[in-house]
């Protein structure tokens, strides 16, 4: 079974939006070869590499332990973070989900991780296939912690545009002024 560092390892060869996006094709239509990698798996790493390409400061997925916050050796990990993006001042960590449409559960993890960390942290949910109604209408209403929620298409838009960065502005700043965290990047890009 491949490790956080092969995924890593992996998505770092690619150099192009290009090939990212075909890759976000290839998960689409469930064609990675899953003996040696985990569709999931792939679909993080994937998309923490299209913020890395862009020139965002990125860590992939890590996971926090006991001996974190408890200053003790345990073992065990308390949280475990798909991955977080730096950029402009702004510090998101990441959350992603590439099954089918995600439900309130995924956005109370994140918002539980969010209340452990400073007030101007934001998530970012990513979902190859999109949100329940119920999901969205919950992310409309848990601030002050911030929610930012991206489909798969407005993925693929994004890598295909050269604009992950670009589109995180977007959503946020819908966010800010309408308090809307879901903006329709496939829509008036």
């Amino acid at each position: 079974m491949s490790t956080d560092k092969d995924y890593k390892e992996a998505l770092q060869k690619i150099k192009t939006p290009e090939k990212l996006l075909n890759l976000l094709n290839a998960i689409k239509k469930d064609l990675i070869y899953k003996k040696r990698w985990n569709q999931g798996k792939m679909f993080e790493t994937l998309v923490i590499r299209a913020f890395e390409l862009e020139g965002a400061e990125v860590e992939y997925s890590y996971s926090i332990d006991y001996n974190d916050i408890f200053e003790k050796q345990s073992g065990n990990a308390v949280e475990q973070i798909d991955g977080y993006i730096k950029h402009d001042g702004m510090y998101c960590i990441v959350e992603c989900k590439d099954s089918i449409h995600i439900d309130i559960e995924a956005i109370a993890k994140l918002r539980n991780q969010l209340m452990r960390r400073p007030s101007g942290v934001i998530g970012v949910l990513f979902s190859m296939d999109g949100f329940t109604a119920p999901a969205i209408f919950f992310s409309r209403f848990i601030f002050p912690q911030t929610i930012l929620l991206w489909n798969g298409d407005e993925l693929a838009v994004a890598i295909k545009k050269r604009g992950m960065l670009k589109g995180l502005e977007l959503k946020y700043i819908h966010c800010v002024q309408k308090g809307i965290p879901d903006r329709n990047l496939t829509i008036n890009w």
